[in-house]
C-alpha cells in the first residue's frame, strides 16, 4: 500500500468569523475577516442591510457602528462625511469586522431629499 505525499503547503486555517449584531433589527449574522460587512450579511443569507452597487457608489448600505472594531477602505464623501464618519457611520460594502460588532442599519439618506427646498415665497 503506498502513500502520496502532497509538496504543497498546507492550507492556512480559515478566519475565525465575528458576530454582527443589527441591533434596531433584533437579527445578527456571522462576518469573517476578510469580507465586507456587506458580503458577509449576505453570503448568511441574512436582510439587515440595504443592499446598493456594493462598491460604495451608492450609499444604500449606511450604517452605523455602536460598539467593536473594524478596519475600512476608502468612503466616498459624497455619501459619508468626516463627521458621519467620526460617529461611526460608514458604508458596510467598505468595512471588514476586527472584532464582534453592534450596528444599526436603516441609515441610507437619498440624496435628492437634500436638495434645495422649493422656494414657497414666490411673488406674482
Amino acid at each position: 500500500m503506498s502513500t502520496t505525499r502532497s509538496s504543497r503547503p498546507a492550507d492556512p486555517p480559515r478566519p475565525a468569523g465575528f458576530s454582527i449584531r443589527v441591533d434596531n433589527r433584533q437579527q445578527s449574522f456571522a462576518a469573517r475577516p476578510d469580507r465586507t460587512l456587506l458580503a458577509a450579511m449576505e453570503a448568511s443569507g441574512a436582510r439587515t442591510i440595504d443592499v446598493g452597487c456594493r462598491g460604495g457608489g451608492c450609499g444604500r448600505c449606511r450604517i452605523r457602528v455602536l460598539d467593536g472594531r473594524y478596519d475600512s477602505k476608502r468612503m466616498s464623501r459624497a455619501h459619508i462625511s468626516e463627521q458621519d464618519e467620526a460617529q461611526g457611520i460608514v458604508l458596510a460594502c467598505r468595512i471588514f469586522a476586527r472584532s464582534d460588532l453592534v450596528i444599526e442599519s436603516d441609515h441610507y439618506q437619498d440624496p435628492r431629499q437634500h436638495a434645495a427646498e422649493p422656494d414657497n415665497n414666490n411673488e406674482e
